[in-house]
């Protein structure tokens, strides 16, 4: 199974207000089971899955950036789990994790809360490993804000906690209960990298970096998703900043048979959290929408 991460911005956010304020405010439901999960059916894949000896289950996150604020924060509660804590047992409940670290993480980075050269202190791939995170993503934009020194620094790191990563050269490639995932990172824009992979043998197509998510498009049988927004990040000035989605991508051997996705909100500049279920269908709507408009810009069916 070849998956391929993008970072980049795609152009077809969902047609909604930037700049609604939002705050540090309280969760009205702090704890919430993650619940069930909306689907959006596929085209068939070959049989239906009977034996489940054969599937395989990938979790995908949005952007992990713990940089900034969230390392701020992370930093004065001694607590570099914290950004994960509340959906944790979620994520790591899948055979495979993959995210986008959009932020290189070493020892002695300085705690600040502004500026756009990124990093996150070292000690957060502890949070990567308690969120059962197997693969990274490292093909973005803010990756390499601290050049060689710093990308040297994030792979050390992630090699010792057996973190793979890709985006930097050769596939990475796991093992996932008897078969083989191989995991390409690019940092591209529009849908031609998109369309290029799956022509060129690619069984799904992982886009994220807007910091928004958008709608889906599926692409001569496969899934293309064009970003999962923010997961940890501390882009609390926006509403749709503050919002992303977990998807889960269920394989029978090596075809996609389902797709889901699960809509978080982050709190407190940083910590990701389940809500309620009316917001779970308010971001799954829209993301829905998003995916019918982006199919009638392209010329493709909407159901």
């Amino acid at each position: 199974m070849l998956a391929v991460g993008t970072g980049r911005w795609d152009g077809f956010p969902a047609d909604r207000d930037a700049h609604r304020g939002a705050h540090s405010d309280p969760d009205p439901n702090p704890n919430p089971a993650p619940g069930a999960v909306a689907e959006r059916p596929l085209p068939p894949a070959g049989p239906a899955p009977g034996d489940a000896s054969h599937l395989r289950t990938m979790m995908v996150t949005g952007d992990i950036i713990p940089a900034r604020q969230v390392n701020v924060e992370a930093t004065q509660r001694g607590d570099f789990l914290w950004p994960f804590r509340p959906t944790a047992d979620f994520v790591k409940n899948a055979d495979v994790v993959y995210g986008n670290l959009e932020s290189p993480l070493f020892a002695g980075c300085k705690a600040t809360s502004t500026g756009f050269q990124f990093c996150g202190d070292g000690r957060f791939v502890s949070g990567l490993t308690f969120s059962g995170v197997s693969v990274v993503n490292l093909a973005n934009n803010h990756f390499s804000n601290y050049g060689a020194q710093g990308i040297q620094s994030t792979t050390a790191l992630l090699d010792k906690a057996g973190i793979k990563y890709s985006g930097l050269g050769p596939a990475a490639i796991l093992d996932v209960k008897g078969r083989k995932f191989a995991f390409l990172g690019y940092n591209g824009v529009g849908l031609a990298i998109d369309r290029q992979a799956i022509d060129s043998g690619a069984d799904i197509v992982i886009g994220n970096h807007p910091h928004w998510y958008q709608g889906i498009e599926v692409y001569k049988g496969k899934l293309v998703t064009y970003a999962h927004g923010n997961y940890v990040f501390d882009q609390m000035w926006s509403e749709e900043t503050r919002q992303g989605v977990l998807g889960t991508d269920t394989f029978y051997d090596n075809k996609l048979v389902a797709a889901s996705w699960k809509p978080i909100r982050i709190y407190d500049y940083g910590q990701a959290r389940f809500q309620d279920p009316s917001y779970d269908q308010n971001v799954l709507s829209t993301m829905e929408q998003a995916s019918k408009d982006l199919a009638t810009k392209l010329g493709e069916p909407t159901t």
